[in-house]
């Protein structure tokens, strides 16, 4: 199923019309904005595969964290939300330190080889990097440890934890990353900014 919705309305409808689709099955969903915004929504019939329980899980989490934020009690915004959840996702997937960064790469050279970012793009990131590097390696810390201040509040941070436990598969993993990010409302080129401070934390 496709709905058509403009990216300010998206939380609203998936609240109030995709999520009570899970009362007679599992569903997951995604947001896509080619040739025109609009919610993907993916219903599935029992026994699931690994990757459909994993979009319902996903999707689930982002449910009730949209849920959370629309009744003003996330605190943080979505791109923290995210970077922590990234930060936590490979903090508990067993990858080594090269295998992290090389997803951390593989998440922003996309912007600078197709074109997205010029050479003046890639210098502005570096400059904000360097003036945010100690807030970031702070926040990074402690979102890595499970503060959940960094996940916007306790029980945002239990619903990250619960989406990520026993669900983190170090092949699939960047992939995983950029749809749990697409399903909280952040799209590629911010999801490639956060990959490419991650990647210059672990360089």
């Amino acid at each position: 199923m496709e709905i058509d919705a403009a990216p300010e309305a998206q939380d609203r409808i998936l609240l109030d019309r995709v999520a009570p689709l899970r009362e007679t099955q599992p569903v997951s969903f995604l947001r896509a904005n080619k040739p025109e915004w609009r919610i993907l929504v993916e219903a599935y019939m029992p026994p699931l595969s690994p990757d459909q329980e994993d979009a319902v899980a996903d999707s689930e989490a982002a449910f009730r964290i949209i849920r959370l934020d629309l009744d003003g009690v996330l605190g943080r915004g979505r791109r923290e939300i995210v970077l922590a959840s990234f930060v936590w996702a490979l903090a508990h997937s067993g990858a080594s330190g090269e295998e992290r960064r090389q997803i951390h790469l593989a998440g922003y050279r996309w912007a600078v080889d197709g074109g997205r970012w010029d050479p003046a793009a890639v210098q502005a990131l570096q400059t904000r990097f360097a003036r945010d590097e100690s807030a970031l390696a702070g926040f990074v810390e402690a979102a890595s440890r499970g503060d959940e201040s960094a996940f916007g509040g306790p029980e945002a941070a239990r619903v990250l934890f619960e989406r990520w436990r026993g669900r983190v598969d170090v092949a699939n993993l960047r992939e995983a990353l950029d749809r749990h990010a697409n399903r909280l409302g952040v799209f590629a080129e911010p999801v490639a900014i956060l990959h490419y401070f991650l990647w210059r934390l672990t360089a």
